[in-house]
């Protein structure tokens, strides 16, 4: 796994202060969404499947929690979950200069096959895998075997006639959480996007390019329009010309 202090420079080179003349307020939805680290003032948005396992566990290890988290044994999301630490208590984060600020986007069909490989190939007992066949099943009058998941040119035929909201959040686009009305950003967030091989390198990517067949990626190039042109604004951003 790499040191906080690798993780912590890739990040920061795409760092940008905030605009103190806007002003930020903090909502609920911030405190469900983000992550802060105060010891090492970081301010974290997790998005499913963009390696936000990972960048969890590097920060609960990085602050006054590790003792804590390393004795329950226990995996990232789920410590959180469970003692609802690292929560912002206030605006102070979203708006002091001093504070790293950061989120990842991912390339997004890829995104889309991880979490496909996820929740039905890497284990046939996640409860959204289980309801996704069933209810696809049933919409095409088809027998419901549990241990028949979708395959996945089914699941993209289902998740392409899925509204936004209705998607789980595994796979609901990233857009939805970065521009539109999940939740508001603060100035100075920074996008970072996450190239395949980076990912590869911090060994969270799963081998699955040979789903992507070019049909289904078409169909998928369509759904996710607004996220690949989010992806393609921050690879501009971050290598210029």
């Amino acid at each position: 796994m790499p040191s906080f202090r690798q993780i912590y420079s890739l990040i920061s080179r795409w760092f940008r202060p905030p605009d103190d003349r806007t002003k930020f307020t903090l909502t609920p939805r911030h405190r469900k969404r983000f992550l802060v680290n105060l010891s090492h003032k970081i301010l974290y948005c997790p998005i499913e499947k963009n390696s936000c396992t990972l960048f969890k566990r590097i920060l609960i290890l990085n602050s006054e929690f590790s003792e804590q988290f390393i004795a329950s044994t226990l995996d990232p999301h789920t410590f959180l979950k469970q003692t609802g630490l690292m929560k912002p208590e206030n605006a102070t984060p979203f708006q002091d200069a001093d504070y790293l600020r950061f989120i990842i986007v991912r390339e997004p069909l890829e995104r889309i096959v991880s979490a496909y490989m996820n929740k039905f190939v890497r284990s046939k007992r996640y409860k959204i895998a289980l309801k996704i066949t069933q209810d696809y099943r049933r919409q095409f009058d088809q027998p419901y075997d549990e241990n028949r998941l979708l395959n996945f040119s089914e699941f993209v035929q289902h998740i392409s006639g899925q509204t936004n909201q209705e998607m789980d959040v595994h796979w609901r686009p990233q857009i939805d959480f970065v521009r539109n009305h999940y939740v508001a950003y603060p100035p100075g967030m920074n996008f970072h996007v996450t190239p395949p091989e980076e990912l590869r390198q911090l060994k969270s990517v799963p081998e699955a390019d040979s789903l992507l067949t070019p049909e289904l990626r078409n169909v998928l190039t369509r759904r996710y329009a607004r996220d690949i042109e989010l992806y393609q604004e921050c690879v501009d951003s971050r290598w210029p010309g």
